[in-house]
């Protein structure tokens, strides 16, 4: 088998801001080495705008046309062990799960739906801003402290522990746990 991964990443964010795809890229970056990075193609997301949308025809579209590109750039490979393995992470915001029990019932839908389709779930609890800025963020204010995040590495404050989390907890997200199974290799 391949040991090479291409991830499509669906994150909540729209199309114009594109909040999730840089707080993502940034942990990437930090928490994964060079040497493990070329075993990975991680900068292809898709933006939702909305969790809700887990299952629309223009989600299932996107992963259709990425499973087709994947196939399509493997039949250039000289042989089976250079081939990427197609990987799709839904990234999603656990928001009030817990609290509102339709928001229960709503990521209990994604979760039921990730599983049976064979796809990824990462889970940021309570959302992303939570997880990487370590505080609720009001929506108007989101591209801005996202961006004041990015140019201002604060990357680099964020402990590894919490994006590291198997059942994500109050700013934690089990991020990195998903990577690692397409990302972390052993140096030869």
């Amino acid at each position: 088998m391949s040991k090479y991964s291409q991830i499509l990443f669906l994150v909540e964010t729209n199309k114009k801001s594109k909040i999730d795809n840089g707080y993502i890229l940034k942990a990437i970056q930090k928490f994964y080495t060079p040497y493990e990075l070329t075993f990975c193609k991680y900068n292809n997301f898709y933006e939702m705008g909305t969790k809700t949308k887990y299952n629309s025809s223009d989600v299932d579209k996107k992963i259709c046309s990425f499973m087709k590109e994947v196939k399509q750039a493997n039949k250039k490979q000289p042989d089976e062990n250079s081939k990427f393995v197609p990987v799709v992470v839904f990234c999603i915001d656990l928001d009030k799960d817990k609290v509102d029990p339709e928001q229960t019932k709503l990521n209990d839908r994604i979760k039921k739906f990730a599983t049976e389709k064979g796809y990824e779930l990462v889970l940021f609890n309570r959302n992303i801003e939570e997880v990487f800025v370590g505080e609720a963020v009001p929506d108007s204010e989101k591209s801005d402290r996202a961006r004041r995040f990015l140019d201002n590495d604060e990357i680099n404050n964020i402990k590894e522990s919490k994006l590291r989390s198997s059942l994500p907890s109050k700013k934690s997200s089990n991020l990195l746990l998903i990577l690692d199974k397409y990302i972390k290799q052993e140096e030869d």
